[in-house]
Parts: C-alpha cells; structure tokens; sequence
C-alpha cells in the first residue's frame, strides 16, 4: 500500500497509470506527465532577457508567437554541473492563459508509472520540495517525477 503524505501537495495516487515524459537536467533524470506537454522542441535560439529571474532563460519564438523559456535546472534548484550541455530541448506547456517552454538537456523516453514502483518523494531525503510529487523507479533506476502544477510556483 503507497504512503500518503500529510497534504495533497505528494499525492502518489495522481501518478499510478499516467504516461510521463523522462528527461534529464544536470545530470538527475525527472519526469514530467505527457498530458501537460503540448509539444516538444529541438532547442530555438532563446534571447536573453535583461534583469530577469535566474530560472528565466530568456524568449524565443515559437511560429511567431512570443514564448518565455524557463531553464528546468534554475527552476528545480539543480546544481550546474561542470560542462555546459550545448543543444537540448524545450518542452512547451500549457499554463492556461499562456505556453512557456521548459529548457532541458535531453528527453529520454515515455513510461507509465505502475502503483508498484512508486515511493515518497522523503525518500529523497528531507522534506520534499512542492515540484517533487514521488520517485519512480518503473526500470529500477530512480526517477524524480515532478508536479506539474507547482513547477512555476513562486517564479515569477
């Protein structure tokens, strides 16, 4: 039987049966839910934006139309490995009144997350943050499955 946390907010049963895209940043692989991905992207040209946030890569335009691009490593409060990863993709998402697009080194595969290879996001160790709705493990190898709808929560 899955452990529920205290609160909503790492809610295991959203998880069990959904497909979710895993993809890697700094090195730690995470995934997010297909359903909250309207498309992927080969990395656009992102233009800098002047005094914005650090989680804020910058704009690009996507068929004319003006998205911002959030970098997942900022977002998540990843370290920044050594190397600097050249190309990557962009993950567009629907926020409701608008598509951002989420930059990541790569995008690994699509699995569907079974109730058996779900754990706690604590087994992290510590209190998880918000975005951390569990780890997977559906192939042995952890992933980090995010919530969708806390992701941007707070980054203005």
């Amino acid at each position: 039987m899955l452990a529920q946390s205290p609160d909503d907010t790492h809610d295991l049963s959203r998880a069990i049966g959904v497909d979710y895209l895993v993809l890697r940043a700094a090195g730690e692989v995470c995934a997010l839910p297909v359903h909250a991905i309207s498309e992927i992207l080969r990395r656009p040209k992102i233009t800098p934006v002047p005094r914005a946030g650090k989680a804020i890569a910058g704009i690009a335009s996507v068929r004319g139309a003006v998205v911002t691009v959030f970098d997942l490593v900022e977002v998540i409060d990843l370290p920044r490995p050594a190397t600097k990863v050249t190309g990557g993709r962009v993950l567009l998402i629907d926020r409701g009144n608008e598509k951002v697009g989420l930059l990541v080194d790569s995008v690994i595969e699509v699995v569907r997350i079974e109730k058996d290879s779900l754990e706690h996001a604590s087994v992290l160790g510590g209190e998880p943050a918000p975005h951390v709705l569990a780890v997977a493990r559906p192939k042995g190898s952890p992933i980090i499955l995010l919530n969708e709808r806390l992701l941007f929560e707070g980054i203005s």
